[in-house]
């Protein structure tokens, strides 16, 4: 079958980002504006193959106590958030920072505890008691809730196919476990619904980090869960247990890996992989310090597993106002790779591909365009079906996953 291509990108190779398979460790010493002490480890790029820790360099004092952070699949940007730094992207050459872009300048210096992004690409985030959303196209900041009881926002993670947010909260207050709620982004910002009350779960700890797989269950990371400091839940049926395998040490934050079907673990413990499938717990890396105060400790975990998801932001773009509309394939370094429209309202065409490259060491080939759906004769309700594809060498061409973009009044 031929393919059309749209617009063929010949481009340089592109500036290594993170390695397909590989993850990045924050550290933290600090979680204030008051005082920013060194932390030459805020972010590490740590291979789980072969166990390799590289510091990243070139980080200025506002970025280096990250408390939380994301990999942009569309960017392929580093996105951080920290106590005085707001929330800003980094682009890395080799393992240097050499642009940052910012996106979130707070009125006051605040601690972020969690980032994460919708469908749609928009930015969410936590900071002490309010839950806020970041216009990806605008820049517009919104408040989707704020805690009026005791205790903070700590963590979040988004399903962005469901379009569902999780949240978990903490409080130090004795008798005041953690909490998670549940958001339906598609229906705007409103106080969230109480899925999970820790205490009663049985689980003993304050909520340090969530992420989920790609089955609708969420993983939480504690600081003193009895025993394993890793619960499962699932939101459809309001079970939660531990995981068998988490280590008793405090675990700060995790991250699904969808490649591997692994949890990315760090902590005092360092840094690990827990096999959900057998239980088996892997140290990758040893901890970044010996936890005494003073002393850096891991914050968050990112890692990058997306190859062969395609992407594309906004999933739900406006037919009346101009935007700017970004695609991503991604693929191993080096292999040809493409976004390929293959249906129109919801009928095959013959193969048109947007954009075709050659993958990056970050291992993806993007592109983005500001378009003007008037001047396109676009109406609502139209859709255009897009898949990822790279042209493996051991496989031939390998298909990545189908999403829909549809456009809205």
């Amino acid at each position: 079958m031929s393919v059309r291509v749209l617009a063929l990108l010949l481009l340089p190779t592109l500036p290594a980002q993170v390695a397909p398979g590989d993850g990045i460790r924050l550290t933290i010493v600090s979680s204030t504006c008051l005082a920013l002490p060194e932390n030459p480890r805020a972010m590490s790029l740590v291979s789980p193959v072969t166990g390799a820790v590289t510091a990243v360099l070139g980080l200025v004092p506002a970025e280096r106590h990250p408390g939380s952070g994301l990999l942009d699949p569309a960017t392929g940007e580093i996105v951080v958030g920290g106590p005085c730094g707001g929330l800003r992207a980094l682009r890395l050459a080799g393992h240097e920072v050499t642009q940052r872009r910012q996106i979130r300048t707070p009125a006051a210096p605040v601690s972020i505890a969690a980032v994460a992004l919708d469908r749609d690409g928009n930015y969410f985030y936590c900071t002490g008691t309010e839950l806020l959303r970041v216009d990806r196209q605008t820049g517009l900041v919104s408040v989707w809730d704020e805690l009026t009881a005791n205790g903070v926002y700590n963590a979040l993670t988004i399903d962005a196919e469901a379009g569902r947010m999780y949240v978990g909260t903490f409080s130090l207050l004795v008798g005041n476990p953690g909490f998670i709620f549940g958001y339906d982004i598609d229906a705007g910002p409103a106080p969230g619904d109480l899925l999970l009350d820790t205490g009663a779960a049985g689980l003993d700890g304050f909520i340090t980090g969530l992420t989920h797989d790609g089955a609708g269950t969420i993983y939480i990371a504690a600081t003193g869960f009895s025993g394993p400091t890793v619960a499962a839940f699932e939101p459809a049926t309001g079970a939660a247990a531990l995981v068998p395998g988490a280590p008793a040490t405090p675990v700060n934050g995790l991250a699904y890996d969808r490649e591997r079907d692994v949890l990315h673990l760090v902590g005092r413990g360092g840094y690990g992989l827990l096999d959900l499938g057998s239980g088996a717990l892997t140290e990758v890396a040893s901890p970044v310090s010996s936890g005494a105060i003073g002393e850096p400790v891991s914050s968050g975990v990112i890692v990058n597993d997306l190859l062969d998801v395609t992407t594309a932001f906004p999933r739900q773009p406006s037919a009346s106002t101009p935007f700017v509309f970004e695609v991503a394939a991604h693929a191993q370094p080096g292999e040809l790779a493409a976004v390929i429209v293959v249906a129109v309202d919801g009928i095959a065409i013959d193969p048109v591909a947007l954009v075709v490259g050659q993958a990056g060491r970050g291992g993806d080939v993007r592109a983005s365009w500001s378009i003007d759906p008037s001047a396109l004769g676009v109406r609502a309700g139209s859709s255009m079906t897009l898949r990822g594809a790279r042209a493996s060498g051991r496989v031939g061409v390998v298909l990545g996953s189908s999403i829909d973009v549809v456009f809205v009044p």
